[in-house]
């Protein structure tokens, strides 16, 4: 089989002088709509404004290595025709949803606490710890640096009120919560908790589940 081998070879690199003609595949060039995203963005949320999937964002858009678009603007190619839907799909989320969550450090101060710093950047302690990775929520030391969520990009969702001078907040259970920490957290009690999702006393939480929460306004 040598023999034939090393002629194909031969033959591949010169095929027209031993009268054959190679048809070259045509590849059709990518159409795409542009839209420009102002900050950091998750794909998955730019995907389901587009109406398409993420592997075809991705695939629009080769030199993204992350999950999320860049700090700074970006022209995001999405499938044509979907600039409009996505412009409309994309402005009715609420800013919280429609851009990746940012973080800033903090270098922890004497006489600072896990409380006093989410109370500082109006954040809930819980994820204060949670994106930290705190366990002893009460064990922080002096030049600790923590990594700290931007203003107004919560990791819970928080819906129109639908209950005079309280907001509801759905808050999507992690690993390690319990429902004392998350009622100590958003200033109620574990038992309220309960009554507000149906939940029997002894009932376990498990990561992802989904709890309703009412907060007090102001």
């Amino acid at each position: 089989y040598i023999p034939y081998f090393l002629a194909a070879t031969i033959i591949a690199k010169q095929p027209q002088n031993y009268g054959f003609t190679l048809k070259e595949k045509k590849q059709l060039p990518l159409s795409y709509d542009v839209v420009t995203i102002e900050k950091s963005a998750d794909l998955t949320v730019l995907a389901q404004s587009a109406e398409t999937s993420y592997k075809v964002i991705r695939s629009l858009n080769p030199e993204l290595r992350q999950s999320a678009t860049p700090k700074e603007a970006y022209e995001l190619k999405i499938p044509e025709g979907r600039k409009n839907r996505f412009i409309n799909n994309y402005n009715a989320l609420p800013e919280n949803e429609r851009f990746a969550p940012q973080f800033i450090t903090h270098k922890v101060r004497n006489g600072e606490s896990l409380w006093t710093i989410a109370k500082k950047y109006r954040v809930s302690v819980h994820d204060l710890a949670a994106v930290n990775k705190i366990r002893n929520r009460s064990m922080i030391r002096i030049d600790q640096k923590l990594t700290i969520p931007v203003p107004g990009m919560n990791l819970a969702s928080i819906p129109k009120s639908a209950m005079s001078g309280y907001n509801k907040l759905t808050y999507k259970v992690r690993k390690g919560d319990t429902l004392g920490h998350i009622a100590q957290d958003y200033s109620t009690r574990a038992s309220t908790i309960r009554k507000w999702n149906g939940l029997k006393y002894g009932q376990h939480i498990y990561p992802g589940q989904k709890l309703t929460l009412w907060i007090k306004q102001g």
